[in-house]
């Protein structure tokens, strides 16, 4: 079952024409997914989708040698009350929840061209999936379209995920 973050990650993903190598840097998010180590090394999301008070970061990372394609979504609803500096409930990503989620995308690279000449990059149908179902998200700076913040959260796969997140509008 598609969550809510799942189905605007994907339509961000869309916009996505390029992504970077990230060398030798630290995690920026890390835990553990699908009962395995997990991370993400690029500090910078790739995509940003803004709809009305809901702001959409998506993280990135593809494993060419693996084929494989990770995303992580944090979604910050209602941005705009969402307090600066103290710890926030996480949700699971339900339609009607307002509070913030984080979810996590993980299988094979899955590469159409788009007739603007773009790409849309997205997973494949082995894709394993998990949403936040406890945990929290703070928010460190959420002024002029900035928001920055850090995250850990449980998943209902039984892992756990910690990071950072900032992004200009």
């Amino acid at each position: 079952m598609s969550t809510h973050t799942t189905r605007i990650c994907l339509a961000v993903a869309a916009v996505v024409c390029g992504l970077s190598n990230t060398g030798c840097a630290l995690p920026v998010i890390e835990g553990v997914f699908d009962s395995r180590d997990f991370a993400i090394f690029n500090d910078t999301p790739e995509a940003r989708g803004q709809s009305g008070d809901q702001v959409l970061l998506v993280f990135l990372e593809i494993d060419e040698s693996q084929n494989a394609l990770r995303t992580v979504s944090v979604d910050l609803r209602q941005l705009s009350t969402l307090p600066v500096g103290e710890a926030i409930d996480v949700g699971a990503g339900a339609w009607d929840d307002s509070r913030p989620n984080v979810e996590v995308v993980e299988g094979t690279i899955v590469r159409d061209q788009l007739d603007n000449g773009g790409e849309l990059i997205s997973t494949g149908d082995d894709a394993k999936r998990a949403v936040s179902v406890a945990g929290s998200v703070t928010l460190d700076d959420n002024t002029d379209g900035s928001v920055a913040g850090s995250f850990r959260v449980d998943l209902d796969d039984g892992g756990y995920l910690g990071g950072r997140f900032k992004s200009a509008n």
